[in-house]
């Protein structure tokens, strides 16, 4: 048996297909899990799903979860510029004390490094309920690290 005949063989025990009680299948759709056979099996990143779940959409648990990386996604984005704006106003009074702005940046940079992977698993577990929530959250957070990381060296060079 060649490695391409297997990929084509159904891992399971032989079952029939919901869809097609005349058609046996190995088949198991990831949402429902009826039997479904290669006619009625529509592959996705979620795995193999019948005509009735792809027609369904994501169920109100999948999108639920998505909403909850998007939103600690963004809700890191909102918290990482805030403290970075505080971060840069304290820095340009030029008289506070260096451990405390310190901290502050390094806040800054853990709200920005939280958002920025809550947006990135977020983001791969939405590709499931299509949510572009997740990805803005990403986005967000990447830019802002970005800039973080500019006005750093921009600040080391001119200590110099």
């Amino acid at each position: 048996m060649t490695p391409e005949d297997q990929l084509l063989e159904p891992p399971l025990p032989q079952q029939v297909c919901y869809g097609h009680p005349d058609v046996p299948t190995g088949w198991l759709c990831s949402t429902c899990a009826r039997p479904i056979c290669e006619t009625c099996t529509f592959d996705t990143a979620a795995g193999r799903i019948c005509p009735d779940c792809i027609t369904a959409g994501p169920s109100a648990q999948q999108r639920r979860s998505s909403a909850g990386y998007a939103f600690g996604s963004l809700a890191s984005a909102a918290g990482g510029v805030s403290v970075f704006i505080a971060f840069m106003l304290m820095a340009a009074q030029g008289d506070n004390d260096q451990r405390l702005l310190n901290l502050v940046g390094y806040v800054a940079l853990g709200l920005m490094l939280t958002g920025l992977a809550l947006g990135l698993v977020g983001r791969e577990h939405s590709r499931r309920t299509g949510s572009p929530l997740a990805l803005i959250g990403a986005i967000a957070n990447g830019l802002l690290l970005a800039l973080y990381l500019i006005l750093m060296i921009v600040g080391l060079a001119s200590r110099k």
